[in-house]
C-alpha cells in the first residue's frame, strides 16, 4: 500500500545509505537499496516508505525552510538520557 503522496510544495532529493527504501514520484513507484539516488520534482507529489524501520539515507529539501514547532525542536539539545557515553577510538 502506497502512503499519501506529499512533498509538492518543494523539491527534495534523497540518498540511501543502508537498508532500502520504496519511494514514489506520481504514480512511478522504484525500489531504493543503498547507493540509489532518487529526486522529488517541486510540483509532483512524492513520498517514500521504509519497511524494515533500520534504513538510513541522507534527505535534502528546497527551498531550505522550516515551519511551526519543527524548527523549535530541531534547535533544543539533546536531553543528557539521549545521549550515548563515548567508546574510545
Amino acid at each position: 500500500m502506497r502512503p499519501q503522496l506529499a512533498g509538492a510544495g518543494g523539491r527534495e532529493w534523497f540518498y540511501v545509505l543502508e537498508g532500502a527504501l520504496t519511494f514514489w514520484v506520481a504514480d512511478t513507484r522504484r525500489q531504493l537499496k543503498a547507493g540509489s539516488f532518487a529526486y522529488g520534482p517541486k510540483g509532483v507529489p512524492h513520498t517514500f516508505y521504509a519497511e524494515a524501520g533500520a534504513e538510513k539515507a541522507l534527505v535534502g529539501f528546497a527551498p531550505m525552510q522550516f515551519e511551526g514547532s519543527s524548527a523549535k525542536s530541531a534547535g533544543r539539545p539533546p536531553s543528557a538520557s539521549s545521549l550515548h557515553p563515548p567508546t574510545p577510538p
